[in-house]
């Protein structure tokens, strides 16, 4: 079978890549940038035997609590789940023992993922060291307050009214799937050059993809699963490659678009 190209253009609200796709290290080597694809799973039993629907876990991740301290940079994560069980320390999240906080969430349904930071104080180095001197795949667990509802399976099925107060780093997640995914520093990845993290053509790609919702929906819109690709491949012109059996899906960034248009008035 001839392999065929498909042509989808991503318009993206936010600039796209005008260079080649790198990673902008962390301002500070104090801190580790990484990334945890999974934080939460909706509409599946986790280890707890509960279940998260996702317009309810939805809600909560948007809450305007969770999104005033994501503007604020104070999501922080503490070092495992406070031990006191009162509503009043559970709803508390405590800097002192913090490890890490939450720059950002993504909503890729039925997963909810998150960009994580290292905390500048003793215990924020703490865990740095862990992760890159001692190779520690560190986790995460939600903590939050609900109503709960048994079904005939015994499984309790989370209900409104529902809060998220915030993630803390765990040994053993309930959520099986959220240990750190990768990390983002250059220094950490040992592949820095003129203060970026150079990436090379299938790394790039599959960045752009992993990074871009409108990039996923597009594909979803073509009935294409972008964690089921055979290949992503990014070119220095701004070319995004997609390949799922025969067919390969050239991608255009807005970036590529502009030039062209810039180049072709210009002309």
């Amino acid at each position: 079978m001839r392999e065929k190209d498909v042509s989808v253009y991503l318009f993206m609200e936010d600039s796209g890549p005008m260079c080649d796709a790198s990673i902008i290290k962390s301002p500070s080597s104090n801190v580790l940038t990484f990334k945890v694809d999974v934080m939460q799973e909706a509409d599946a039993v986790n280890r707890n035997n509960r279940s998260y629907p996702w317009d309810i876990l939805y809600e909560g991740c948007n809450a305007p609590f969770i999104l005033e301290r994501l503007a604020t940079n104070s999501l922080y994560c503490e070092c495992g789940h406070p031990q006191e069980m009162t509503v009043q320390r559970q709803m508390r999240i405590d800097r002192t023992n913090a490890t890490c906080m939450i720059k950002k969430l993504e909503f890729n349904k039925p997963f909810i993922g998150a960009v994580v930071e290292t905390l500048a104080t003793q215990m924020g180095k703490d865990l740095k060291a862990l992760i890159t001197e001692n190779g520690t795949k560190v986790a995460f667990s939600m903590r939050s307050l609900g109503k709960g509802k048994l079904d005939k399976n015994g499984v309790t099925i989370v209900q409104r009214p529902f809060r998220v107060i915030t993630w803390d780093e765990v040994i053993h997640p309930s959520v099986s799937k959220a240990y750190i995914s990768r990390i983002l520093n250059e220094s950490a990845e040992e592949k820095v050059k003129a203060d970026k993290l150079i990436l090379n053509e299938e790394e790039a790609g599959r960045f752009f993809l992993d990074s871009s919702d409108y990039a996923k929906k597009t594909l979803s819109d073509l009935g294409v699963d972008h964690e089921d690709v055979d290949s992503v491949v990014a070119l220095k012109d701004g070319t995004i490659l997609v390949k799922k059996g025969s067919i390969t899906y050239k991608c255009f960034c807005e970036a590529k678009i502009e030039r062209a248009l810039r180049n072709y008035l210009a002309d």
